[in-house]
């Protein structure tokens, strides 16, 4: 997500942000026990009315207990409702199979599904059920506006339970709470012919007969999927054997607009791919829309973004930091905001030197989670701001190239799984120890209130 870094200067633009009603937080620690559950296929039918705001579903997920202990329940997350009250929910949820659903708590975004027998380590389990969406009339990554439906962080997912138990964080509009494993989907898409849907993964099928035209969509070692569904124009372009499509209302957004942000986000990509390691999805679809409050969101392989660079570059970023290389985005946001505002800069202006950074404050962390962004949101610039001078500030140390190759190799290694403050910490430091003689990682770490 980008919603607070401006161009070229790197200043760090101040926004009003509005705070959701105090939730008792569930926040834990990312710990080192192998999360779970994981490993899990969701195969989900969707059908939308004319307008493409209300839908019907079908979800069927089969996961594994990927921990060390058995499981007698699993949690949902319900992120579609985090944008309305619990009165008048966006997804309500039926016919349910696999298990017993308990009632949304955590702002009615986490529901508790109590297991129809154990789940012992190693095995599989499926839960069913059947939900509706009503799409919110607003401009941002959930919402209609403008003649397109954004439905990002829409579908029930699973929750990650690891070391700390489970992660039921609460909902934040400004922020991102989201933490979710690889997983793999097929979602067959039913719309009027009217509507066009770009989406995360590849189209493997498409029929129309009676009016409406029926796709499927298969994506793998993905966290989460998203569509946008609206009667579409398209730029696209094949970067290195990946198609590059830009969706847009030519009503909304002008056409010359929409050329040079395709020339922008297939620069984007060539240039991560050198720096980063290969693209880790088929395909890269970017919608373009407004999103006054937000910029752009993120998700496996497809970006929500208006029309600017800084916005393409860093959303197309996050198809490296959070979509491949996975982290706790409310423990820990620094770990893909301020990687994907670094990167932002490489296509055309690279940030290789920060030596200072005005911290807002003296108690803020560049690793605080979200939960301290909450009662400090005019602070929340931090991780995209401090941590791109940070990491400015590493590759003047290394140099350029060598960094690259830094966040190349712990791109590769945790590429599909799950990174900390400690494992990138690490990186650092093993390759300081190997290339700069005098190196003070601890001193560097302080200095940067990295913790």
């Amino acid at each position: 997500m980008r919603n607070h870094l401006g161009g070229g200067s790197r200043a760090l633009v101040v926004l009003v942000f509005t705070l959701s009603a105090a939730v008792t937080g569930w926040n834990v620690p990312a710990h080192a026990a192998t999360p779970t559950p994981g490993a899990a296929r969701y195969q989900v039918s969707l059908t939308a009315d004319d307008t493409g705001t209300i839908w019907h579903g079908r979800e069927s997920v089969t996961f594994s207990n990927t921990g060390a202990w058995p499981l007698d329940d699993v949690w949902f997350r319900l992120w579609a409702n985090g944008h309305g009250r619990c009165a008048d929910p966006a997804i309500t949820i039926t016919d349910t199979a696999g298990g017993a659903w308990a009632d949304p708590v955590v702002g009615c975004t986490a529901v508790r599904v109590d297991l129809s027998h154990a789940l012992q380590p190693g095995s599989d389990a499926t839960v069913s059920f059947r939900f509706t969406l009503q799409v919110p009339k607003r401009d941002g990554r959930f919402g209609n506006a403008d003649g397109v439906s954004l439905l990002g962080n829409a579908l029930p997912i699973l929750a990650v339970h690891d070391g700390g138990g489970w992660h039921l964080d609460p909902y934040v509009g400004f922020a991102d709470s989201f933490y979710s494993l690889a997983s793999s989907f097929r979602v067959t898409v039913d719309t009027p012919n009217a509507l066009d849907v770009a989406a995360t993964g590849a189209q493997v099928q498409r029929s129309t007969a009676n009016g409406r035209t029926i796709r499927t969509f298969v994506a793998r070692h993905v966290r989460d999927f998203a569509l946008a569904a609206s009667s579409f124009s398209r730029a696209s372009r094949v970067v290195d054997g990946v198609p590059v499509r830009v969706w847009y209302r030519p009503d909304v957004i002008a056409a010359t607009t929409a050329r040079w942000v395709d020339r922008l986000a297939a620069r984007s990509l060539a240039t991560f791919q050198k720096a980063f390691g290969a693209y880790p999805a088929r395909e890269l679809d970017v919608v373009l829309t407004r999103l006054p409050n937000e910029g752009g969101m993120e998700y496996p392989g497809i970006v929500f973004v208006s029309p600017s660079f800084d916005a393409v570059a860093h959303e197309v970023a996050h198809q490296w930091w959070y979509a491949s290389v996975g982290n706790d985005e409310y423990g820990a946001p620094w770990l893909d905001e301020s990687f994907a505002t670094w990167s932002q800069t490489l296509p055309f202006d690279p940030w290789i030197r920060c030596d200072r950074y005005d911290w807002p404050s003296s108690s803020v962390r560049l690793t605080d989670g979200v939960d301290y962004f909450r009662r400090h949101p005019y602070r929340y610039g931090v991780i995209y701001s401090g941590g791109g001078c940070m990491l400015a500030n590493l590759a003047g140390r290394f140099g350029l190239g060598r960094f690259e190759t830094i966040l190349r190799d712990y791109a590769h290694d945790h590429r599909n799984g799950v990174t900390d403050g400690a494992s990138f910490r690490a990186a650092v430091t093993r390759a300081g120890a190997r290339y700069l003689p005098g190196f003070d990682a601890p001193a560097f770490w302080r200095r940067w209130r990295v913790t």
